[in-house]
């Protein structure tokens, strides 16, 4: 089968920009057909990372079953494919550093006075089984700790 761009053109064509990242670049060997590749970018809505995962689930669903043969002086150990394919996808899926399905954005909200009021104000969150100074009193000894509610945020 010949290599559907000849040469690879990763600048113009989505295909061979997923092929690239999936790593089926080997004109002498190819992994999938072209028509596979455009189906996961269609399935995707073009983003080829995501077409990129789907093309990895598939050859490593391909390989899965994979033995080793021998035929003459030649092995074959489709099974190390297997393996291969299988840690790329998990490091796809997994470490945000490769970057194909985004990156992980930690936020921890209700850290400013402007942000309780806004959480406060939003009907669409859930409602705290906890609140601060849920106690109707807190004092003991010379400390004696102001009693607030979730909305006490608002009258300031």
């Amino acid at each position: 089968m010949a290599f559907p761009t000849d040469p690879l053109n990763p600048e113009n064509n989505p295909v061979d920009r997923v092929r690239l990242l999936v790593g089926d670049i080997d004109p002498g060997d190819l992994e999938l057909i072209e028509d596979l590749y455009i189906y996961f970018l269609d399935a995707n809505a073009q983003d080829e990372p995501k077409a990129a995962v789907q093309a990895l689930k598939a050859l490593v669903a391909k390989y899965a079953k994979a033995m080793e043969e021998v035929v003459g002086d030649v092995e074959v150990k489709l099974q190390q494919r297997y393996r291969g394919y299988s840690d790329l996808l998990d490091k796809f899926l997994k470490d945000p550093a490769y970057g194909v399905l985004g990156t992980i954005n930690l936020y921890a909200g209700g850290l400013s006075f402007s942000e309780k009021r806004t959480d406060a104000l939003n009907s669409d969150l859930r409602n705290s089984p906890f609140t601060v100074g849920s106690a109707t009193s807190r004092s003991s000894g010379e400390y004696s700790a102001p009693y607030y509610k979730n909305l006490d945020i608002l009258e300031e």
